[in-house]
């Protein structure tokens, strides 16, 4: 995985849904790897994620 993406928009994934959670939120959350041919790093990553039963909001993250 990119280390620029650990440090920036997954972060700010992983801090939001943390902070969810320490309110006693319900965070639900599916991430889908996505691959180009035969390769065996994704390029990318289809994430959906829902807070507390909200609607799922999704977004789609560049390896």
């Amino acid at each position: 995985m990119n280390s620029n993406l650990n440090r920036g928009v997954w972060k700010k994934l992983e801090n939001k849904w943390a902070k969810a959670l320490r309110k006693g939120k319900t965070v639900k959350v599916e991430i889908k790897p996505v691959y180009q041919d035969t390769d065996i790093r994704p390029t990318k990553f289809n994430v959906s994620y829902s807070i507390d039963n909200g609607r799922f909001r999704h977004t789609e993250i560049l390896n």
